[in-house]
C-alpha cells in the first residue's frame, strides 16, 4: 500500500479508514478514483467547477439533509481552489495519494478499490455525473478558443491539445469501465464526445473506434431501448467510422446504413433532421459502394423532403454535398438541386 512519509522521511502509519477523511477530501478522492488510475491532472481537478460542486455537496450532506442542504447551497459559496488544495494535502497526509508527479495525482490502488467498492446506486450515479462534468470542462477548455484568439498566447497548441485528448480518453475509459450503465444514463453525451476524439486521435485504430461505438450502442440499447435516440446515434457513428476508412469498407457501410435507415424510418417522422442525416450518410455509402445511381435518386428525394419540412441549412448542405459526390460517382453532371 502507498503510505505517506513523515517530515523525516519515515513511513507514516497505515492510512486511516476513509470515514476519517473530511467530507470535502472524501468527495475529491471519489472523483479522482473514478478517473484514470494512472493519474489525473491536479490542475484539472482543482479548476473544475463540477468537482468543487461535488465536494461542496459532500460537505453539506454530512451535516444536513433535505431543505437544509439545499438552502446551504443557495447561501454559501462552493468549495474554492483553496479548499481543493487543502483536500489534496489531507489525502497526501493520510497516504491515500502521493505527491503529484509531473502535475498528475495518483490514488493508491488499495484506496481506489475501497472507494469504488463503497460507491453504489444513487451515490455512484451522482459521482459519475460530476466526474463526467470535469471531463466535459477539460474538453471544452481546449476545443473552444474565443473568437479571434487563433494564434494568440492563450490558444492551445497542437501538442497541448493532443495531450489533453490523451488524458481525457484515458480518464473517460477508466470512468466508463468503473461505472458502466451509470455513465450511459447520466451523461451519454460525454461518451459521444469521446468517440469523436478517438476518431481524430492517432492513439486509436479504426477497429478500436468501431469497437467503442459498438459497445456504446449495446449499452444504450440495453439501458434506453434499441429504438432510443442514443442507441440509434451510436449506430450512426459506427457507420461514420466505416465511412472514415474510405472506399475500403464502403460495402459494409452501405449495408449498415440500409439497416439503420429502415429503423430510423420506422421510428421517426418524415423530415426529421436525424432521419435526413442518415439518408445523407447512406447516400455517401451507396455512392462509394458502386450504387451511385441509387444514391442520386434517394438524395434528390431527401432534398425535396428537407425543403418541404424546412430543414436546417446544415442538413440541407449535408444532403447537397453527398448528392454532388453521388453524381460525380455516377458520371452525372451537376443539375439544380432545388
Amino acid at each position: 500500500m502507498t503510505v505517506s512519509r513523515s517530515a523525516a522521511g519515515e513511513p507514516a502509519e497505515v492510512p486511516p479508514p476513509l470515514d476519517a477523511l473530511s467530507p470535502g477530501a472524501r468527495g475529491l478522492l471519489e472523483i479522482a478514483s473514478l478517473l484514470d488510475p494512472g493519474g489525473v491532472p491536479a490542475d484539472a481537478l482543482a479548476a473544475s467547477g463540477s468537482v468543487r460542486r461535488y465536494m461542496d455537496r459532500a460537505a453539506g450532506e454530512s451535516r444536513r439533509g433535505g431543505l437544509g442542504r439545499r438552502l446551504r447551497g443557495l447561501f454559501t459559496g462552493r468549495a474554492g481552489p483553496a479548499a481543493v488544495d487543502a483536500a489534496f494535502a489531507e489525502l497526501r497526509a493520510h497516504g491515500h495519494t502521493a505527491e503529484p508527479e509531473e502535475g498528475f495525482v495518483r490514488v493508491a490502488e488499495p484506496t481506489r478499490r475501497d472507494v469504488l467498492a463503497g460507491l453504489a446506486g444513487e451515490s455512484l450515479a451522482r459521482a459519475a455525473g460530476h466526474a463526467a462534468g470535469a471531463l466535459h470542462e477539460l474538453l471544452d477548455a481546449f476545443s473552444h478558443a474565443p473568437p479571434g484568439a487563433a494564434g494568440g498566447p492563450s490558444t492551445p497548441g497542437a501538442e497541448e491539445t493532443a495531450e489533453v485528448d490523451r488524458v481525457v480518453l484515458a480518464c473517460a475509459a477508466a470512468l466508463y469501465d468503473a461505472v458502466g450503465d451509470a455513465l450511459v444514463e447520466q451523461d451519454a453525451d460525454l461518451l459521444f464526445a469521446v468517440g469523436h476524439v478517438m476518431r481524430e486521435s492517432p492513439l486509436y485504430s479504426a477497429d478500436e473506434e468501431l469497437g467503442f461505438w459498438q459497445r456504446l450502442h449495446d449499452d444504450c440499447a440495453r439501458v434506453s431501448g434499441a429504438d432510443s435516440e442514443d442507441a440509434l446515434s451510436a449506430r450512426e457513428q459506427f457507420g461514420g467510422a466505416l465511412l472514415a476508412q474510405g472506399d475500403d469498407r464502403a460495402q459494409e457501410a452501405a449495408r449498415h446504413y440500409d439497416a439503420l435507415l429502415a429503423d430510423r424510418t420506422r421510428v421517426l417522422r418524415p423530415g426529421d433532421e436525424e432521419l435526413l442525416a442518415t439518408r445523407a450518410n447512406r447516400g455517401e455509402a451507396l455512392a462509394r459502394a458502386g450504387r451511385a445511381e441509387e444514391a442520386v435518386a434517394d438524395l434528390e428525394e431527401a432534398l425535396a423532403e428537407a425543403a418541404a419540412h424546412d430543414a436546417s441549412p446544415w442538413t440541407t448542405d449535408h444532403l447537397r454535398s453527398r448528392l454532388d459526390l453521388a453524381r460525380r460517382r455516377a458520371g452525372i453532371s451537376r443539375r439544380g438541386s432545388g
